[in-house]
């Protein structure tokens, strides 16, 4: 959400997942040496050393430098004020840029109707033979 793409993304979702087990992360320059620290320290690979993990829930997340201007206690006693209420008193499209909102959408009806699907003949659950018993209940 930082950059606009998740930290290990690739198209090819093996990819992706290999990322994910064996690779670190790369961070644009950009970023603040704080916000990379607390990212490093999510995506730490090693669950018992993760921020937030088993030992520490929350906390340590809560108490990360980059968190430091955020008054967490006025969040969940619902007192802080928000930095912006959108005006909502319009159509709700007040927000979006022209482009989107005058762009004219037509209905598209696909022929497959998953109601309909049920009405089939076909029987889908041919090969379920799952029977409750005293054990699974």
């Amino acid at each position: 959400m930082l950059v606009g793409l998740p930290p290990f993304y690739s198209e090819n979702r093996k990819i992706m997942f290999n990322n994910i087990l064996y690779h670190e992360p790369d961070f644009p320059e950009s970023l603040s040496a704080e916000v990379v620290d607390l990212m490093e320290k999510l995506l730490e690979k090693d669950p018992k050393e993760r921020l937030g993990s088993f030992s520490e829930n929350c906390e340590g997340i809560v108490q990360h430098k980059w968190f430091e201007v955020i008054d967490f206690d006025s969040i969940a006693s619902k007192s802080m004020k928000p930095p912006f209420i959108p005006d909502m008193s319009k159509d709700g499209l007040n927000y979006f840029d022209e482009e989107f909102t005058s762009t004219n959408i037509q209905p598209q009806i696909d022929d497959f109707s998953f109601g309909n699907s049920l009405d089939s003949t076909d029987d889908f659950f041919s090969d379920f033979d799952f029977q409750m018993t005293e054990d699974t209940e």
